[in-house]
């Protein structure tokens, strides 16, 4: 600028950080809203003229890029059928790494953070070849014990279980 070089970047445009993280304008725009990140008269502005705190912008879209699974295929990663998956996502067990529901955008997770959820819930559980006598399954866990599958994930989560096994296949 003015013949001196701009060692650091304070702000950044919708447009910009679009172009530099190769992220859609619209879901940046959904994403930094839900943030609180834009100004107030954001939505009258062009994406060229809408400017923000590039550092926490970076950071954010960052985050955005390696979340990149949306809860339908979160539950395909983790072979969870619909409403085990549903009953997960809604008690607040499985986390979003981007919560914007609330602002019109789709919440996202990423596959480290899936990774590290089956890493808690198989901790300490002894590989068996079949599943038979008195283990079973979670879902017929929940129907045994009569309560529902998420406290019984959330038993397993806090070692309140004394056994746990897992299909060796």
């Amino acid at each position: 600028m003015f013949g001196k070089p701009v060692e650091t970047r304070r702000l950044h445009s919708i447009r910009s950080l679009s172009k530099a993280t190769r992220l859609h304008p619209k879901r940046l725009r959904s994403l930094l809203s839900s943030a609180g990140m834009l100004p107030p008269n954001a939505d009258d502005l062009a994406d060229g003229n809408c400017l923000f705190d590039a550092e926490r912008a970076v950071s954010l879209a960052q985050t955005a890029a390696s979340a990149t699974l949306s809860v339908r295929d979160a539950g395909a990663y983790l072979n969870a059928p619909r409403v085990q998956r549903d009953m997960l996502y809604c008690s607040g067990i499985l986390v979003p790494r981007i919560k914007a529901i609330d602002h019109g955008a789709a919440d996202l997770f990423a596959p480290e953070d899936l990774d590290a959820f089956l890493d808690r819930l198989l901790d300490g559980a002894v590989p068996v070849v079949a599943a038979g006598g008195s283990l079973v399954d979670i879902p017929t866990a929940a129907k045994a014990a009569c309560c529902g599958s998420v406290e019984i994930v959330q038993a397993i989560l806090d070692g309140r279980l004394t056994r746990k096994a897992r299909l060796a296949g």
